[in-house]
């Protein structure tokens, strides 16, 4: 009987190909097989020198594994580091445009409990401690400003992209304020995460409720799409603020408006098992589109693993925005960001109030409030007359009428301004539609800040009228109201599909056949290797139930050796082979720390835990048998 490597279904000796996938048997001499196993159907084990040379570790020795070290089952192994004691789940959302908190009862868990949602905006002092949050941070900066005592400061929103968009996150990494000052990301995170914290405590109390720290479950939502470094960046940030690694959970924003539609919304909750529905997450920054099938009443799995792009409320923003500077231009748009920041943001608070309620079958010109004693002040400073003046003398001129601090504009110019955001979001959909495992869903659901928008949900309904396009009630809450939910069942997301391939570096024995010259690392002694082998833990889209755990095994060197380190890799390719191709990119590094030293080597079982919202590692020292830390470094 052989294991096959790609889906781990046992095999007849006499199979000469995979009786499931088709893959070609391998050779069964064990030098040959480069895959982990899973740890329930793990039947060879392979160990690897952990010291970083010039080109990588070097394969050490291979083995078979005993019967009794064998855990061969038809469930994968369930892992949780979060503790289980606690009475109450706490969420935080830090999202683009809004952020707010949300928790409830482990007696209670659908009462759950919330604030109106603020602005995401930090202002930091010139000596980077906190000063203000949302609109308090806008009120007080803008006091700042007109005393003259704002240059210093740091004013920051919309910073939750910057881990969307950054290639390069480690914990160095710095992002800019307002004005474009540099600042460190840890620090603004740090403080935000911070803020939302105690104003969930403080709101915990008020509600007259006995919680200790200890007793709360703290969960964050964040894109699908982030990636682990983004992640671990935030976990990171988790560790300045007092809250315990066994107490935060990240959970996934779609998942968790998933499970909230389930739980809360009574014709959506009554769907059979086998249902199968698109999830689209319309956020302030980002679009994030997953799909579900429904297994039971408290359980649901992944159909394909979630994407997205950088469309959402707030790039309808940036195209109003465009049509301001275009009737003043640039510098009076830049000068009022910058110093009279509360008029910018009463700007973009003027159109969100009217967006949400533009829809297709609007035809009455669209009335949107404006800072009009801002905009008169730096039009004669800058361009000699007022306001209306510039409106007149644009090309918008017959499409905006002035009418004291209101702009009555033509509501096709309104609804231009959605056209690339939603066209956008909905060619996404219509490739995630075409992939094998939807093609037979049947319902969309819409949910998010930017799913409130009419017109984005009579674009939808319109494009695809064979689907049931579902928007619940405040649309906005879902995530954060899901993410409590997640919190007290995190189990209820069964399996997932991967979205990269994860594996680590490592160097081996040279094969013409299957290694390329550019790779081959000739050793002293004469011996051929290839270098930056790229071996997989797990591979991009592959099915993988939660908790899932993939065993490697590892030696030490040295005598007396203190730690063992290790670097992890992802790619966007389902078979890469080397670490440095294009589509791979570095994850960070796997330190392992010993609490005592022996001369003698040292056999360590690593274990990759895959299938949850986090990439988990866990180690064990063999001989001793004992648990030993395994800690995760962004590079």
């Amino acid at each position: 009987m052989w294991i096959c490597p790609e889906c781990f279904i046992e095999n007849s000796a006499n199979n000469e190909s995979c009786s499931k996938c088709h893959t070609i048997k391998q050779d069964t001499d064990p030098k040959v097989r480069r895959e982990h196993r899973r740890a329930d159907v793990l039947k060879d084990k392979k160990t690897m020198y952990t010291h970083p040379g010039s080109f990588g570790w070097k394969l050490s020795k291979h083995g078979t594994t005993s019967d009794t070290e064998n855990t061969s089952t038809d469930t994968a192994k369930h892992i949780t580091s979060c503790r289980d004691d606690y009475t109450v789940v706490a969420a935080l959302d830090l999202g683009t445009t809004y952020s707010g908190f949300a928790f409830s009862t482990r007696q209670n868990p659908l009462n759950i409990q919330h604030v109106e949602k603020v602005p995401t905006c930090l202002l930091l002092s010139p000596k980077k401690e906190f000063v203000g949050f949302g609109n308090d941070a806008i009120r007080i900066y803008t006091e700042l400003v007109k005393t003259g005592q704002h240059t210093g400061h740091y004013f920051l929103q919309k910073f939750k992209m910057d881990l969307y968009e950054n290639e390069h996150i480690s914990t160095e990494m710095t992002i800019q304020d307002m004005s474009g000052k540099p600042i460190e990301a840890m620090i603004v995170f740090r403080e935000t995460i911070l803020v939302l914290k105690k104003s969930l405590v403080y709101f915990i109390k008020c509600k007259v409720l006995d919680v200790k720290m200890e007793d709360i479950r703290w969960v964050m939502p964040v894109p699908t799409f982030w990636n682990d470094a983004a992640k671990q960046f935030l976990r990171k940030s988790i560790d300045f603020i007092d809250i315990p690694e066994d107490q935060f959970q990240i959970a996934l924003e779609p998942e968790s408006a998933s499970v909230f539609c389930q739980q809360q919304l009574s014709d959506f909750s009554a769907s059979l098992p086998g249902t199968k529905y698109l999830v689209v997450a319309l956020g302030g920054g980002t679009t994030d589109i997953t799909a579900h099938e429904k297994i039971s009443s408290s359980t649901l799995r992944e159909l394909i693993f979630a994407t997205g792009n950088s469309y959402g409320g707030t790039t309808v923003d940036d195209r109003f925005l465009q049509l301001f500077t275009a009737i003043v231009g640039k510098d009076i748009i830049s000068d009022i960001k910058q110093n009279y920041p509360m008029a910018y943001i009463d700007i973009l608070q003027g159109f969100e109030l009217v967006k949400r309620n533009i829809s297709t079958t609007n035809s009455q010109k669209v009335n949107v409030s404006i800072p009009l004693s801002v905009l008169d002040l730096k039009c004669k400073q800058v361009l000699g007359k007022d306001f209306r003046s510039a409106i007149g003398a644009s090309k918008f001129s017959s499409d905006i009428e002035l009418h004291e601090d209101t702009m009555h504009v033509d509501v096709g110019l309104m609804k231009a301004f959605f056209n690339v955001t939603i066209n956008s979001i909905l060619d996404l959909i219509k490739t995630r539609l075409q992939e094998p495992a939807v093609s037979d869903v049947s319902q969309i659901l819409l949910v998010g800040e930017f799913a409130e928008s009419s017109l984005m949900q009579d674009k939808v309904k319109s494009e695809f009228p064979s689907k049931r396009v579902i928007v619940p009630e405040a649309a906005g809450l879902t995530v954060l109201k899901g993410a409590v939910l997640f919190g007290h069942n995190p189990s209820y997301i069964q399996s997932r599909v991967m979205r990269y391939t994860y594996g680590v570096g490592i160097s081996d024995e040279f094969d013409p056949a299957v290694h390329d010259e550019a790779h081959l690392v000739v050793q002293k002694n004469g011996s051929k290797l290839a270098k930056h082998i790229f071996d997989v833990i797990v591979r991009k889209n592959q099915l993988v139930d939660a908790g899932t755990s993939i065993e490697s095994e590892y030696l030490t060197i040295d005598p007396n050796q203190k730690t063992m380190e290790f670097e992890l890799y992802f790619s966007s390719n389902e078979k890469p082979v080397y670490i440095d191709e294009t589509d791979c990119k570095p994850l960070g590094s796997v330190i392992i720390h010993f609490p005592d030293v022996c001369q003698e080597e040292r056999d360590v079982k690593v274990s990759f835990v895959i299938g949850n919202t986090e990439l988990e590692v866990k180690a064990v020292d063999k001989k001793s048998r004992q648990t030993v830390t395994a800690e995760f470094n962004l590079f």
